[in-house]
Formats: C-alpha cells, structure tokens, sequence
C-alpha cells in the first residue's frame, strides 16, 4: 500500500468522525450515509485495484508504441521467425522503453548505445542501420537487433537459450569478455559452451560490481522478462523450453556441432586439436568502440582481438 491509498484512509476516517460529531452533537442519519458512501466507494477502489500492490512485471505502455517497430526491424535483420519477445524484453531491461534514457556512464536511447559503438554500428551497416541516432527509437531497433546478430553469428552454445545468454553478455560487456570467460571455464573443467551454471560461473577478470551485473544481464532478459512479453502476444522467445522446463531433445547433437564450431574461434579451449587462433571478425572492423556496463568500459576492438584485452 502507497501514500495515494493510505491518505485516501486517512481522509475517510476524518470524514467519518466529522459525520459522527458535529459541534459536539451526534449524527445518526448522516453517519449512517457517510458510512455507506465510503464503504461503496472503497469497494469500488478495492474492485479496480487500488489497494493492491503494483505490479512491477509489467509491460510499460511505452512499448506498445514502439512495438510495429521493433517487430519491421526484427524481420528485416532476423526473418519472420525473429525471437521478437526476446527482443523487446532486451529494451526492457535497458531503458524501460524510454526513448530518452541515458546511464551515468552516457549509454544513450532505447537500446542504450554507447556514442561510439552507436558510430560504429552506422559504419559497418550504413544501409541498414544508417547515421548514428541512438536516441531515434527506429534507429535504436534497427542497431540492436543488427548488433545482436553480430555477437550471434560468433557465439556458439549447447542450447538455443545459452546462446542468446552469450549473445547478450556480450552485448552489455563485450564479446572479449565472453571468449576470456569461456577459456576459463574450459581450463576450470566446466562446459565452455553452456552459459547458465557454467561459464557464467566465471570471472576472468571483470570486478565485481561489473560481473554481478552481466551475470544478472542474460537472466534478467532471458528467464524474467521475455516470459513476460511472449505471454503479452509479442512473439516467440528463445527460452521458452528452460522457462517451461522442457529441454530440447536436439541438445546433445547439437553439442557436438557447436563445440567443433567453437574450437574454430576458441582453439585454445580443453579438447581442440588445433593450435592456431582464428580470426573472428573482419580484419578492419573499425576504431575501438566502447560497450558499457556500469562501473567499466571495454571495447569493440576487444571483442574482434578479445584475448589481449586488458
């Protein structure tokens, strides 16, 4: 119960004991009315919700304006099948939907670009994406969903879901980190390719401040928030098999695919045969662009020659 409620009471109750007594001298009829007003009009306030607690899972009614939005540029960037509820739980949890949001560490927009990395994503995709506007909502989809298949197209998982967790804590701290976090877990024994309980269990260097925060990133998009949007009639997601516990019967052949894939990135990783490193990204992918989180910057120059990030 908030302020607007309780002082709703406190107004009740002073109007009450003003219908009881006036100068001193009781009311029978009138109290009786006043009484039967308030209980009718506080059973109505019960009935819509005013006395109940506020509902912080809840879509904002900003997204419904950027919704035809998103959904043109996830089709245009990933295809009719485009994880759309993944998508608009991602701007969820960057901007809450506020076109104009812009974090201490001046992340801008809806899909909360850094300035660089906005400059980048206008020079590597000048007819999808165009200029740099990040604080335009169309320009802000067209680069997140545009960057989010670029991190896509170099992580590897066991899973659908893991993937897409990869994919996004790449996305809020850097691909270089990822592939650092990776090798780790490899050289710990754990899986190099499953996020949840295994890689993101690893910290190759980030303070902890910067981990707890992208290892809440994926989470938060992928278990809290997408659910919320696929329920909402947004469109897929791509957890619903772990948020509906069902697991994916491909997973173990898919296992093998991916881990062939990944030692062509990651060669260096437990049970690849082959020792040289791969690129993973263009030979030119431009200056080094800033991917934020709240307490550390890192770089797009990292996340093409991650491993000597420092």
């Amino acid at each position: 119960m908030g302020t607007p409620q309780i002082i709703w009471l406190l107004l009740a109750a002073i109007g009450l004991g003003a219908a009881l007594v006036s100068h001193g001298k009781p009311i029978k009829v009138s109290a009786s009315i006043y009484f039967v007003r308030v209980f009718v009009v506080g059973l109505l306030l019960v009935w819509g919700g005013f006395f109940s607690q506020a509902d912080a899972a809840s879509i904002p009614t900003a997204a419904e304006q950027h919704r035809r939005t998103l959904v043109r540029a996830a089709h245009a960037e990933w295809g009719l099948g485009a994880p759309v509820a993944t998508f608009a739980a991602q701007v969820h949890q960057e901007s809450a939907w506020r076109s104009n949001a812009r974090s201490p560490v001046g992340a801008e927009g809806l899909a909360q670009f850094m300035p660089a990395t906005a400059d980048w994503m206008a020079e590597i995709y000048p007819r999808s994406v165009g200029p740099a506007q990040p604080y335009n909502p169309g320009w802000a989809l067209r680069a997140m969903v545009a960057f989010d298949r670029w991190l896509y197209e170099r992580n590897q998982a066991v899973s659908e879901c893991d993937r897409w967790a990869f994919v996004l804590a790449g996305y809020n701290g850097g691909n270089g980190w990822v592939n650092r976090d990776r090798r780790l877990a490899s050289a710990k024994g754990a899986d190099p390719l499953a996020w949840f309980d295994s890689v993101e269990r690893h910290n190759a260097g980030r303070s902890a401040a910067n981990f707890r925060e992208n290892r809440h990133y994926p989470r938060a998009i992928l278990l809290r928030w997408e659910p919320m949007y696929a329920a909402a009639g947004w469109g897929p997601g791509v957890c619903a098999d772990r948020y509906s516990r069902h697991e994916d019967p491909n997973a173990v052949s898919a296992r093998h695919v991916d881990h062939q894939f990944a030692c062509r990135l990651l060669p260096e990783l437990a049970g690849c045969r082959r020792p040289e490193r791969i690129a993973t990204a263009p030979s030119s992918p431009g200056p080094a662009l800033a991917t934020r989180t709240r307490g550390q910057t890192t770089t797009h120059a990292a996340l093409v020659a991650a491993p000597a990030q420092a």
